[in-house]
């Protein structure tokens, strides 16, 4: 899916990365996950996680905390 992704993103828009959202339903809430891509290398630059609830307004404090994990994300 992910490849797939990648290159649909890379053929319709002139962009150097792009992020790849997901949400996931596990036993115990959700699990959000965040990929971003490099795309002129085709590889994965950083990905991070981070569980939440299943309710839509803590999908989006989850959504906010992966945002704050991309940015402060080191190699």
């Amino acid at each position: 899916f992910q490849s797939l992704a990648l290159e649909k993103a890379h053929e319709n828009v002139k962009a150097d990365k792009t992020l790849i959202t997901q949400v996931i339903r596990t036993e115990r809430g959700c699990l959000v996950t965040a990929s971003l891509f490099d795309l002129k290398s085709a590889t994965l630059d950083r990905s991070v996680a981070v569980n939440s609830e299943c309710a839509e307004k803590s999908l989006l404090g989850a959504m906010d905390r992966l945002a704050r994990k991309l940015s402060h994300y080191q190699k």
